[in-house]
């Protein structure tokens, strides 16, 4: 897409247009999405999700409308539609390409491609009995289920809906219990996964 026709479309807060030129995908419970950077998308109706972003604030809003803010303001990172505009993508995807964005398997480990690494990295834990996460800061989010956590002599108990900040400080943690748990990292040093 030219840039002119989505400047026009966003000055005109065409929200029908502009959405209807992304490709719509189904998500449930436990898909993870990679959204690489400059890549125009939009969370649908009923979806309840846990987004990381790297330790920028660096989001440009192209729909506003409806929305409690002044995206004309403030949706251009103060640098003007017309420069912001650049840093997007604006080449077609093919739907195999939007596909391979999403990772809808249940394994542990690593639920993003490996060139989100060099961004931040997103982890899921599913087990029952003990999992032991290594040393360094994480944000984790337990999903469902309870465990305590284990670190510098200390147990915590959480359990689903709980958000908890892991400072570099507390050493490797070990959770003991059943539950389903998201552990979001800042980027791999280097940059690969």
């Amino acid at each position: 897409m030219a840039p002119e026709r989505l400047l026009d479309l966003l000055r005109s807060q065409d929200t029908e247009t502009l959405l209807g030129l992304l490709h719509r995908r189904q998500v449930i419970a436990g898909d993870a999405v990679y959204v690489p950077p400059g890549v125009l998308h939009a969370i649908g109706e009923g979806v309840m999700l846990a987004e990381v972003q790297q330790p920028e604030d660096l989001s440009i809003l192209l729909e506003w409308r409806g929305f409690d803010l002044d995206g004309a303001t403030d949706g251009h990172l103060g640098v003007g539609f017309e420069e912001a505009l650049g840093a997007l993508e604006l080449t077609a995807r093919s739907n195999a390409d939007v596909d391979a964005l999403i990772n809808s398997e249940g394994a542990n480990g690593s639920v993003l491609p490996g060139e989100a690494a060099r961004y931040f990295r997103a982890e899921r834990y599913r087990f029952s009995g003990r999992q032991r996460l290594d040393k360094g800061y994480a944000v984790l989010i337990v999903v469902e289920g309870a465990v305590e956590a284990g670190f510098v002599g200390r147990r915590i108990p959480i359990s689903a809906g709980d958000t908890v900040l892991v400072p570099h400080a507390a050493g490797p943690l070990e959770l003991t219990g059943s539950a389903t748990v998201l552990v979001f990292r800042p980027p791999t040093p280097g940059g690969t996964a």
